[in-house]
């Protein structure tokens, strides 16, 4: 038997180049971020990957391993510290973003987790740093530890904040992972989906320092409101060499995902804040969803070939063929030609598309991995009956006309034979 093998170099990319563009189908080419990372939680599947394995710039997505190394590690939310001047020096000059807390205020370990989450503040990551390692440098050992043992094998900190250095980076797969860990625990959940939150009084904040997550605010600039309610929770960060990230997490149809995004720039129309509720606003409206097409070790096409004898093309995978698309997306093979040796290594015989009414989401070529020779025999038998087929006709036609002529050539000799008897007689 010929075996073939497929090409799948670039499945995870989906592309229209065979039809016109559908607006009713999202189109994961038009994220504006330069990296993204999104992933299904519930099925534990990739939904998609733009340079997701690259490293990036992760900007005020660091603050997510800031805070749950913190909560890790500081048994007592309630416990509180005096915000000393040492903790703001530079901030200002750095251009960092800090939650509003000033010099002196007495401040509980849980505002100052909402003060790293929500508004991102540095001046919350320095003081929780101070109070579980004493310093900003050791507390960042704490958190390359932490990613060492999360598997997070491509992110290196250089800082609890998330502030520009050319060795401070991760991957948004990193990122995912960290994300993904850190829901698991049940106060980083509570606080990583509050979009607004009040400190207990300080001496700055007789009433308390409203915070709102950076979020939000994108939100009411982008939607004149609060963002759609089905992203359940997120982190924003950036800097001019990170530019724009995200990170955010969604429940939709009962599927949890989390989306990590970076380097997008910013317009009133298209960012990362678009990029990630256009995606999960396409899942919910068009209902997307993992379906797999052909699972690992099984036949995408078995077919002969012809002028061969007996010599089939067969076509396996191994590994799972599945995408994620909205409901009533089918599978089709269309074959380029005839399947006639001889057939070339590399050849390309055909599509296996993957597609939606007119809209095609995947196209994967189906290549063809040895050489097929021509089987001369096989051929002339083949070319005997093409030959025999298209004239059969003609030789039909003249074997009913010989047919006929031989009937009325007997039966003109019979009426000769009849009427010599007669003038005999």
């Amino acid at each position: 038997m010929l075996i073939f093998v497929m090409s799948i170099a670039f499945m995870v990319q989906p592309i229209y180049a065979l039809s016109t563009y559908n607006d009713d189908v999202y189109d994961f080419n038009a994220l504006t971020s330069e990296y993204v990372y999104i992933y299904d939680l519930t099925n534990d599947r990739l939904v998609y990957s733009r340079k997701g394995d690259d490293q990036f710039y992760p900007a005020s997505l660091t603050k997510m391993m800031t805070l749950i190394v913190g909560i890790e590690n500081i048994p007592d939310v309630n416990q509180t510290m005096v915000l000393t001047s040492d903790i703001f020096d530079g901030l200002i000059e750095a251009q960092a973003s800090r939650a509003g807390f000033g010099i002196d205020d007495t401040v509980s370990m849980l505002d100052l987790f909402y003060g790293i989450m929500l508004p991102s503040g540095a001046e919350c990551t320095r003081a929780v740093a101070k109070t579980v390692a004493g310093s900003e440098e050791a507390y960042v050992e704490l958190m390359n530890q932490k990613a060492q043992e999360l598997g997070m094998d491509h992110t290196h900190f250089v800082n609890t904040s998330g502030l520009h250095d050319e060795n401070h980076y991760s991957t948004p797969h990193d990122m995912a992972i960290l994300l993904e860990y850190c829901l698991q625990n049940e106060l980083f959940n509570t606080i990583f989906t509050t979009s607004s939150y009040t400190s207990a009084p300080t001496e700055s904040y007789p009433n308390g320092l409203p915070m709102e997550s950076t979020l939000s605010r994108y939100c009411k600039k982008l939607y004149d409101g609060a963002c759609p309610s089905l992203i359940a929770g997120a982190k924003s960060g950036y800097t001019i060499p990170a530019m724009y990230c995200l990170a955010s997490y969604a429940d939709i149809h009962g599927t949890r995902y989390l989306m990590i995004s970076g380097y997008a720039l910013w317009s009133d129309t298209s960012n990362n804040v678009t990029d990630h509720v256009n995606t999960y606003l396409a899942f919910e409206n068009d209902h997307y969803g993992y379906q797999l097409y052909y699972p690992s070790g099984s036949t995408i096409l078995s077919e002969k070939v012809k002028d061969t004898f007996g010599s089939t093309i067969t076509i396996p995978t191994d590994q799972d063929i599945g995408y994620y698309v909205p409901e009533n997306t089918t599978s089709r093979i269309i074959l380029d030609h005839e399947l006639v040796a001889p057939l070339y290594k590399d050849q390309k015989i055909g599509d296996l598309l993957i597609e939606n009414g007119s809209t095609i989401f995947y196209h994967i070529p189906l290549i063809v991995n040895e050489d097929i020779p021509l089987n001369t025999i096989a051929y002339w038998f083949n070319q005997g009956i093409q030959w025999f087929n298209h004239y059969y006709l003609y030789l039909y036609g003249g074997v009913i006309i010989i047919f006929v002529l031989s009937l009325l050539l007997l039966h003109r000799r019979k009426r000769k034979i009849r009427r010599r008897k007669r003038s005999i007689q």
